[in-house]
């Protein structure tokens, strides 16, 4: 790809003020570990005293993209308030939480940054989910690009790494599991009710409001979401979902409560 950047600071060590831009055009990008090839990257973002404003990130991986665009208000490079829009085309976000799912959606979100805990809130519209019938992880990076060889897998189908390599990547765990103890954050969720999770096995359509609320390693939860309708394959049968919701009680570490009522219509025949 091409970087173009113009970028002047100026102000005090302490107190720096970035003002410019950066330009990223045309880039590509493999991960090995995730067996992923990104190109077609596009990054835009322009800075001045007061404000970062992210103008355009865009990512594709063959016929799927995500794009995302914000603008984050800071004071002295402090994070204050956060706003931004997150759209994606059969994106395979599932590779990051351990197995595969495909996702199209229209995300806005906004926040506080400057509370304790931040404040975060997510609106989701047009989710439409695609889970696959085989959830493995195990992907295979030279189907996607033969320049990549991988000579040794883990017992977990990650890249097997030499010591000198784990022992920096050691230290760069203990310094992200640093930054998540300090980490103060609660996040509202609110899914309109367009939402869609499709299996081979059935479909669901899912509306919520729920809230997850982080402090270090631990994560409390509250609200609900609810099933509006759908239906599943069971034993050979096609169960009619009649109500499914799923109440989070704000119970440390989350266990919700699940309500599933389904329905199957006999032959008349019988």
């Amino acid at each position: 790809g091409t970087l173009a950047m113009d970028i002047d600071v100026q102000g005090t060590y302490e107190a720096p003020v970035p003002t410019g831009e950066f330009q990223l055009r045309n880039a590509g990008l493999t991960i090995p570990d995730l067996g992923r090839r990104f190109d077609k990257i596009f990054l835009g973002a322009t800075m001045d005293q007061s404000t970062i404003k992210l103008e355009k990130l865009s990512i594709s991986e063959g016929d799927t993209n995500i794009a995302l665009l914000g603008k984050l208000n800071h004071d002295k490079l402090s994070p204050t308030t956060l706003q931004g829009d997150l759209k994606s085309n059969r994106f395979d976000v599932g590779t990051f939480v351990g197995f595969p799912f495909f996702a199209t959606s229209d995300m806005s979100f906004n926040g506080d940054l400057s509370k304790d805990p931040m404040q975060m809130t997510v609106n989701v519209e047009q989710l439409d989910v695609q889970l696959t019938e085989d959830i493995s992880s195990d992907l295979h990076p030279t189907e996607l690009d033969g320049d990549i060889i991988v000579l040794n897998r883990n017992a977990d189908g990650s890249i097997m790494i030499d010591g000198e390599v784990t022992s920096a990547t050691t230290e760069q765990g203990n310094d992200a599991n640093s930054m998540l103890s300090s980490l103060a954050l609660s996040t509202r969720v609110i899914m309109s009710r367009d939402c869609w999770v499709h299996h081979p096995y059935g479909e669901v359509n899912l509306t919520g409001d729920f809230t997850a609320a982080v402090r270090g390693t631990n994560v409390v939860m509250s609200g609900e979401v609810e099933a509006i309708r759908g239906q599943a394959e069971f034993l050979g049968k096609i169960f009619r979902v009649e109500r499914a919701l799923v109440t989070f009680t704000g119970a440390d570490p989350p266990n919700p409560r699940l309500q599933i009522e389904a329905a199957y219509e006999l032959d008349q025949n019988i």
